[in-house]
């Protein structure tokens, strides 16, 4: 029992680190590091080296329900991983042993026995992985063998590999999981139990954006671990990155870390809010209205910007800290808020549930990602009101791209509190599009235009395993030196500055 295949291990060309001897131990040894502890969640690492390869096990134990395990394997040389889970079941087994159901053409499998299921859905980065199963035996008691079924995951030879798997034990209702993954990430979205979990793993920290399509405006983050988990209604619950400096919700940063850091931000019930962070840092943290208190032994000092909702808290060193918000009863209670094109226009719609007596509602626009939003109308309240009320205001000026709004209502005081964001695309027809790149094979200079509106584009060239090689920023056409580049198949791909991706993506040859 004591082969590397009759453990939850990642394989190194099928094998795994040297067993050691009666009185001498193996060679191999781990490190357990990085490892914190919040009311919402758990986390902690162990890295290792065995057949050449560098592996780290990263663990995330969300709200005291379900495993998040994201291994990265990497290597000078070429190799074949194979991610392992041993479940307690076997295919078409029964009571007594469990059972094994096969969902590998849906990248998952589950095991049931005494009425409890594991879900287990295993994502890679990447090109497709081939999902397997085998049947091995483990020991009940002593010299007694019973068999199970063992789920592998292996993928195609290389130096790197990104594996994400959820692991979901429930009595009643699967969570809904899907594989969310790209070219340099392994991502799953989960559905389920009042949340809507996203969460993705890559292998270098570079800001990669969420294709799940599950919350109204995507998450992007340049950690190497990232989740981000909303309620079922896309209110915030929690955020954790691990070696990360920011993660966005479409154009808005929830978190900005400076310097890089593991960082946990949680609401853990109604105005309450817990941080933390793994080193000496600064952070920057999305926040509705002003907090009566930070508190935490690390908090060197801390500052509220209303106009950008955020709060920022100065870490002296590693902790956690404590924020409360005081109670503000709103003046308006909004039902909803949307926008829709109309043409050039935009027409901008919301509703009330009640009000109190205020002055009114500015609207505001956000051009792009960063920049500040700007009063570009007013629409006086309709006075005190129990009873639903419709408002509606069209910019006859909107902007061509993507463009961002929020209500700014005031009550009679002259206290302002702020809607969520909305984000409207632009007309149809006016989106912006890579057109094809020339020559091609390139040897040094490649010819990029993109089509559409006129906007800052981040252009983005990544190897075959996903790694990016070349980045630059461009305003309609750009020219890409990539005479440091080796002969081969690489991929480019745009985002505007919203993060967003823009249609077009293709490969590029370069030629020796």
């Amino acid at each position: 029992m004591g082969q590397a295949t009759n453990h939850n291990l990642v394989l190194v060309d099928g094998a795994g680190p040297a067993i050691g001897a009666p009185g001498a131990g193996s060679p191999t040894t781990s490190t357990i590091q990085e490892t914190l502890q919040t009311p919402l969640l758990a986390y902690g690492e162990v890295a290792t080296a065995y057949q050449g390869a560098t592996i780290t096990r990263k663990a995330l134990f969300v709200r005291s329900s379900y495993y998040l395990l994201a291994d990265v394997a990497s290597a000078t040389a070429a190799h074949a991983y194979t991610w392992q889970l041993h479940g307690y079941g076997l295919t078409n087994g029964n009571a007594d042993t469990g059972t094994f159901t096969d969902g590998l053409s849906s990248q998952e499998g589950t095991w049931q026995k005494n009425g409890v299921s594991l879900l287990a859905h295993v994502a890679t980065a990447g090109d497709p992985a081939t999902y397997t199963t085998v049947t091995n035996q483990h020991e009940t008691t002593y010299n007694t063998a019973e068999s199970h079924t063992t789920l592998l995951v292996q993928t195609p030879s290389a130096p790197l590999a990104v594996f994400l798997a959820g692991l979901y034990p429930y009595t009643t209702q699967p969570p809904r999981v899907a594989t969310t993954s790209q070219a340099s990430t392994a991502a799953l979205a989960t559905t389920g139990t009042g949340f809507i979990d996203i969460a993705f793993a890559q292998a270098d920290s570079v800001l990669s954006t969420d294709a799940s399509g599950q919350l109204p405006q995507a998450v992007s983050a340049d950690g190497l671990l990232n989740f981000y988990s909303a309620t079922a209604n896309g209110s915030f619950s929690q955020l954790f990155v691990q070696a990360g400096t920011v993660l966005r919700v479409g154009p808005t940063p929830v978190l900005r870390a400076t310097p890089r850091a593991n960082v946990s931000w949680q609401n853990t019930g109604g105005s309450r809010y817990n941080g933390y962070a793994n080193r000496r840092t600064t952070l920057r943290l999305s926040l509705p209205r002003a907090p009566t208190s930070v508190v935490g032994t690390s908090v060197a000092s801390y500052a509220y910007d209303a106009d950008s909702h955020a709060l920022e808290v100065v870490l002296a060193a590693a902790g956690s800290f404590e924020v409360q918000l005081g109670s503000s009863p709103l003046p308006v209670v909004l039902a909803s808020f949307a926008g829709q094109r109309q043409g050039p226009a935009v027409q901008l719609r919301w509703c009330t549930a009640s009000e109190l007596p205020s002055q009114g509602t500015e609207v505001q626009r956000q051009a792009a990602a960063g920049a500040s939003f700007m009063a570009i109308g007013f629409v006086p309240g309709a006075g005190k009101n129990t009873q639903a009320t419709a408002y509606a205001f069209r910019d006859t000026l909107a902007l061509a791209t993507t463009a961002y709004y929020r209500l700014r209502q005031f009550n009679q005081d002259g206290v302002a509190t702020y809607s969520p964001v909305v984000a409207v695309g632009p007309p149809p027809g006016a989106g912006s599009r890579l057109l094809p790149v020339f020559p091609q094979p390139v040897q040094r200079l490649l010819h990029v235009q993109v089509a559409g509106p006129a906007q800052l584009v981040t252009l983005r060239l990544c190897d075959g395993l996903g790694r990016l090689v070349h980045e630059q920023l461009c305003q309609q056409q750009a020219q890409l030196d990539l005479s440091h580049l080796r002969p081969g198949l690489y991929y480019l791909v745009a985002h505007d500055a919203t993060g967003a991706p823009i249609a077009g993506g293709q490969r590029v040859v370069v030629a020796p």
